[in-house]
């Protein structure tokens, strides 16, 4: 059986075996369990920055978070990587600056 009319005359649903009282006492129960967890988690997001909630999310939008920039490894030409900060360093200023050779130099360069 579907459903069938209560004897105040409203519908009351017996789908599963569930009485219409049931469901809507479970309705109500759910709702109040998702309106609590909801509140919970918007304190526990709002506590973590008490001053303003949305300075962080300002910050990162506008550009002005203070990144540090981080030196990872270069590709050396032959093939391999550099394998930590020295050897990363070294490899990128041999690669900017040219060795001064100055039995190459002109007379503009001397």
């Amino acid at each position: 059986m579907h459903s069938d009319v209560s004897t105040n005359g409203r519908e009351a649903i017996t789908t599963y075996g569930i009485s219409g009282n049931q469901y809507l006492a479970t309705k109500s129960e759910y709702a109040a369990t998702i309106k609590k967890v909801r509140n919970a988690s918007w304190k526990s997001c709002n506590m973590a920055s008490a001053t303003n909630p949305w300075a962080e999310i300002y910050r990162l939008a506008a550009g002005k978070r203070k990144q540090t920039a981080q030196i990872t490894t270069f590709r050396k030409p032959d093939g391999k990587l550099t394998t930590n900060l020295h050897e990363t360093l070294t490899h990128m200023i041999r690669y900017f600056t040219p060795e001064d050779i100055q039995t190459d130099d002109n007379e503009y360069h001397k």
